[in-house]
């Protein structure tokens, strides 16, 4: 009995180090480039609404997909999920979104994406997150950038990367849909 318990221990032990030690497939990876746009404490679904929606302790950050690249010598069909971008703070991950994204960004919010083997896809629209933080006052002010990274997937490894020279961002203080969708601009 004891040995058996000693074998399925190395058996789960040998079979976590393999899965810690598969590495990404770089020839598939696709590359992602973003720009930060505003931050905005609260929003509102209307201009008449009677009441707001806050971000707690965080700030709710308006990105815009510049570029989508998927090129690479072994690129397989990408679909961009929005649910799969993630904000890092100096002290949290977070892959928290508002509920409002849809009325906010309307036909602006890029939601699932298919990105085809050799295609590249430019200002694909915007997508909302809910960065957390200790300090929500030191996401404020207009040098606040918040990263994304992608969820891991060592089969298709996801870059992003800050569109260059993206180093300010818009403080919005009553955010509505008009404001947002302007702000995000025009798409594909």
């Amino acid at each position: 009995m004891k040995h058996h318990v000693m074998y399925v221990i190395a058996l789960v032990v040998g079979v976590a180090v393999l899965v810690a030690c598969a590495r990404p497939n770089i020839n598939a990876q696709v590359q992602i480039e973003y720009e930060q746009l505003a931050n905005f404490y609260e929003y509102k679904l209307s201009p008449d609404a009677f009441s707001s929606t806050g971000a707690g302790n965080g700030m709710f950050i308006l990105y815009k997909i510049k570029k989508i690249t998927n090129t690479g010598s072994e690129a397989m069909a990408y679909v961009f999920d929005k649910h799969k971008v993630l904000t890092v703070t100096p002290d949290q991950t977070s892959n928290d979104e508002p509920s409002g994204d849809n009325i906010l960004l309307g036909a602006k919010l890029v939601t699932n994406l298919t990105v085809q083997p050799g295609q590249t896809k430019t200002n694909s629209g915007c997508i909302i997150k809910n960065a957390h933080t200790s300090n929500p006052q030191s996401l404020a002010n207009t040098s606040a950038l918040v990263d994304l990274i992608h969820q891991i997937d060592p089969s298709q490894p996801v870059s992003m990367a800050r569109v260059p020279g993206d180093n300010t961002t818009a403080l919005v203080g009553n955010a509505l849909p008009s404001t947002l969708q302007n702000l995000c601009g025009t798409t594909e």
